[in-house]
């Protein structure tokens, strides 16, 4: 299976950060046709799926064809009454589990903590409030909190800081790194028969919806 994106963004529904999510998709997408893969896009779903359009199989398939997922944190992503986020995220760290464990048989002399696949961007207003573990351990975790100039007090302006760029560049890069590893992988062309969407009995899921957290922002 080849990739069609170079990463699947996933972000909450939110008038304060979507001005910014589409100038991140934007950025990156302009970064890999400069710099990289110009056949890759950004999966970015700006409307979030309509009724009909097959929730179940729409996401799936496209993180089965994601070389990395950005992940826009913000305290509500986590959400109990709106699982959307959670279900895509539960769903892409497990995929990528299998992925690193091939990637583990194939070069077990590589740097394998450089090789996670997802990268978050968090931002909060109080940044002692404690991540859950599995976004925050063994992950590629960029912490934009508790900054008057960072992305959640401004999104409409944070891409034109000076904190902005070297993250893009870093997003690039990690997915060029993995993209020009995860072709020789046999898990990516079983993707599509086991990646799913996870139900509300999953333990993962279950664990981090049921966090208690203050409501956005």
């Amino acid at each position: 299976m080849n990739f069609e994106y170079g990463c699947f963004i996933s972000f909450r529904h939110l008038p304060k950060i979507e001005p910014f999510v589409k100038q991140l998709a934007k950025d990156i997408k302009e970064e890999l046709e400069l710099f990289g893969e110009p056949k890759l896009k950004v999966f970015l779903d700006e409307d979030r799926i309509k009724p009909g359009d097959h929730f179940n199989t729409l996401i799936p398939a496209a993180l089965c064809k994601s070389v990395i997922m950005v992940v826009v944190y913000v305290p509500a992503y986590f959400n109990a009454d709106k699982p959307y986020c959670t279900r895509e995220f539960v769903a892409f760290i497990e995929h990528e589990r299998r992925r690193l464990d091939e990637l583990k048989q194939k070069n077990p002399a590589a740097d394998y903590s450089k090789m996670y696949q997802v990268i978050t961007l968090v931002m909060r207003k109080d940044k002692n409030r404690p991540l859950p573990d599995a976004l925050a351990k063994d992950r590629n975790l960029v912490d934009w909190s508790d900054d008057e100039n960072t992305a959640l007090y401004n999104p409409r302006q944070f891409s034109k800081k000076s904190l902005y760029r070297p993250i893009l560049v870093q997003i690039r890069d990690k997915i060029l790194d993995i993209w020009q590893l995860a072709p020789q992988l046999d898990v990516l062309n079983n993707c599509p028969q086991y990646l799913q969407l996870p139900d509300d009995n999953h333990p993962l899921f279950q664990e981090l919806i049921n966090r208690q957290a203050p409501p956005f922002p």
